[in-house]
């Protein structure tokens, strides 16, 4: 099934669980436009989206979750950006939490993230809000940061309430990034956010394109179209891929 995917700027499964929740390198380089000082006049950063689904296996209860954030900020560059994850029954009593640590949140920025953790029981409520940021002062704009395109998107079903998302991801740059994060969203006919998936892709060449697949998204609900943020991921900060240095 093919599905005409509009890329947005940006954003596993079970094979992939370990490496979406990796740690980050906090010795991130950092250009010269970010001032290397806080900004305490700073709006929070916004959970504008989010969705979960939920899976069992191997005796397990796995909650696969989904969230856009989003930079209110024209002048501030926000630095692991955190957001907590937070599952409750129907008492009230929390039956799953964790935190997750993306990497950097350009001003005016909207970026994704999906993830999944263990659940003791099936939840009635989850939340996901903002935790911390570090903001940074910062000279750059939003129109500062390409839009790395996704094409070819071909969206399958995988198995039962899972969809599997494959296409090509161009580098708008002119420097070769060693590793970009890919994390795809499912809507469905009236463009409700149903959940996501996160991949990565390792060395993508200045100018150029490669194949990304994300595996194993979770809704239960018939996926109508699809969309894709992705952004750098791994050492090297935003701000160096865009030459802004």
């Amino acid at each position: 099934m093919k599905i005409k995917l509009t890329a947005f700027l940006g954003a596993l499964a079970f094979c992939l669980s370990c490496q979406q929740n990796k740690p980050i390198d906090t010795n991130t380089k950092s250009a010269s436009t970010i001032k290397n000082v806080s900004t305490t006049e700073a709006a929070q950063f916004k959970v504008i989206e989010s969705a979960y689904n939920l899976q069992s296996g191997f005796g397990d209860n796995f909650l696969k979750w989904t969230v856009v954030i989003e930079n209110p900020n024209q002048d501030a560059y926000g630095l692991f950006p955190t957001v907590t994850i937070t599952a409750r029954d129907e008492d009230g009593t929390v039956v799953g939490t964790e935190d997750q640590v993306l990497k950097e949140l350009p001003p005016g920025i909207k970026m994704a993230r999906a993830g999944q953790m263990t659940v003791t029981k099936p939840p009635k409520t989850v939340e996901i809000t903002p935790l911390k940021v570090e903001w940074r002062n910062t000279e750059t704009k939003s129109a500062d940061y390409l839009t790395f395109q996704a094409n070819k998107i071909n969206v399958s079903l995988q198995g039962k309430n899972l969809y599997k998302v494959t296409g090509d991801i161009t580098n708008p740059y002119e420097k070769e990034i060693d590793q970009i994060a890919v994390v795809v969203l499912l809507r469905n006919e009236d463009g409700k956010l149903m959940g996501g998936g996160t991949g990565f892709v390792d060395t993508l060449s200045a100018k150029s394109s490669r194949p990304f697949s994300v595996d194993y998204i979770a809704t239960k609900e018939k996926v109508q179209k699809a969309e894709v943020f992705a952004f750098p991921w791994g050492q090297v900060s935003w701000n160096n891929v865009s030459g802004l240095k």
